[in-house]
């Protein structure tokens, strides 16, 4: 590994540090929202893989969910780190399933991925218990996590839909909400090793990975609504990266939005209140909130 990719990844550490300082301090305990802890959601090769459980008390079983995914550039991060963004979603009536999944270098992609599509077929299974109509379960997520439910919203072509039965299906996100996303790797420089604790490699050894890891790659008309948000000073991911995506889903007829944060690096755009209000209407009117 060179030294411009060791600093690039000691970088995202540093931020995701911080980031879980900010957000653990900005959380509010709520009387309202109860939180289950550390519910295994699946378990691959003996690694238990360990999920919270946002919600409010409530007797509905038709509730609106959220699979909310941490940031921390595939290989760092934790499931805490989106707590307040969490209770937030649960203070609105959401069940929001805060997922931990495999980490980089040990787990290359698509590892991640296939977690995210474990989380979500859990919240399928479990959908009587939780409470929620799984037709209706929305990706969140920022950083790392904004690119996974990117990818679980476009890939996941074959799944089928949440109302099916059939337990063992992987139902389709309904929206997504994507912050400081990258989107794009197949532009990349062929022997940039940024992603190779990642991705296997550079892109000119590796480049069907780099494709498969690319949400724009599989971008079309039947993907769900997306709201991006980025930070106008973001020096960590190219806003052109989630640009990208933006302008593919547009393309295809996609209802997108694509938000800029004024004076916010990658940091601060997460942290931002006057987001979450939009984010908040965004999933409220794509995951039809009945009364």
């Amino acid at each position: 590994m060179d030294v411009e990719s060791f600093e690039w990844q000691k970088t995202l550490i540093l931020v995701y540090a911080w980031l879980f300082v900010c957000q653990v301090t900005a959380a509010v305990e709520s009387p309202t929202v109860t939180v289950q802890r550390n519910i295994e959601y699946a378990s691959v090769d003996n690694i238990s893989l360990k999920a919270d459980v946002y919600q409010t008390p409530s007797e509905r079983t038709d509730r609106p969910a959220i699979l909310m995914v941490h940031g921390g550039a595939w290989m760092s991060g934790d499931k805490v780190h989106v707590v307040r963004h969490a209770r937030e979603m649960a203070g609105r009536g959401y069940v929001v399933v805060a997922i931990n999944y495999r980490l980089a270098p040990r787990h290359p992609f698509p590892c991640q991925l296939e977690d995210c599509q474990a989380g979500l077929q859990w919240m399928h299974q479990q959908r009587e218990k939780l409470g929620i109509d799984s037709e209706r379960i929305a990706g969140y997520g920022y950083s790392a996590g904004g690119h996974l439910v990117c990818l679980l919203a476009t890939q996941n072509k074959s799944a089928l839909d949440g109302s099916s039965d059939d337990d063992s299906s992987v139902p389709r996100l309904c929206a997504v909400v994507a912050g400081g996303a990258p989107c794009e790797f197949r532009k990349m420089e062929t022997n940039d090793e940024t992603l190779a604790f990642w991705l296997g490699g550079t892109r000119q050894t590796h480049a069907d990975v780099y494709e498969q890891a690319s949400p724009v790659a599989f971008a079309s008309a039947d993907d769900p609504p997306v709201f991006f948000f980025h930070g106008e000073l973001d020096r960590v991911v190219p806003k052109s990266s989630a640009w990208a995506l933006h302008q593919a889903l547009s393309q295809a007829g996609v209802v997108t939005s694509f938000r800029v944060v004024k004076q916010a690096g990658h940091l601060k755009a997460n942290l931002a209140s006057e987001i979450f209000a939009e984010v908040a209407e965004f999933l409220d009117s794509h995951t039809a909130v009945r009364p």
